[in-house]
């Protein structure tokens, strides 16, 4: 997949509601149709292969981390007891 400094062409069939609903928000947004899909197919490429990263830690890094997460923060513990205690109506009060 060579692009070239002009782009690559992407040719895309939508169903007519679906190509109706792209070009109205293409035109929505004072866009060519162009711009917004490759526009929002750059979005959605990034955030899918955001959100198949790995994040590695090491085990000392993984316990702690998992410690943390295993309870509230301790300046908060109370505060949380608290809102635990009173319940969701004593807080709009």
């Amino acid at each position: 997949m060579g692009a070239t400094d002009e782009g690559e062409q992407v040719t895309v069939r939508l169903t007519g509601e679906a190509a109706e609903l792209v070009r109205s928000a293409a035109d929505s947004l004072g866009v060519t149709l162009e711009d917004f899909g490759a526009e929002a197919m750059r979005r959605h490429a990034a955030d899918t292969l955001a959100d198949r990263r790995l994040f590695g830690a090491t085990d000392v890094a993984w316990k702690e981390l998992a410690e943390l997460l295993g309870g509230p923060a301790p300046d908060e513990a109370g505060r949380l007891r608290e809102l635990l205690e009173d319940g969701p109506d004593e807080e709009a009060r």
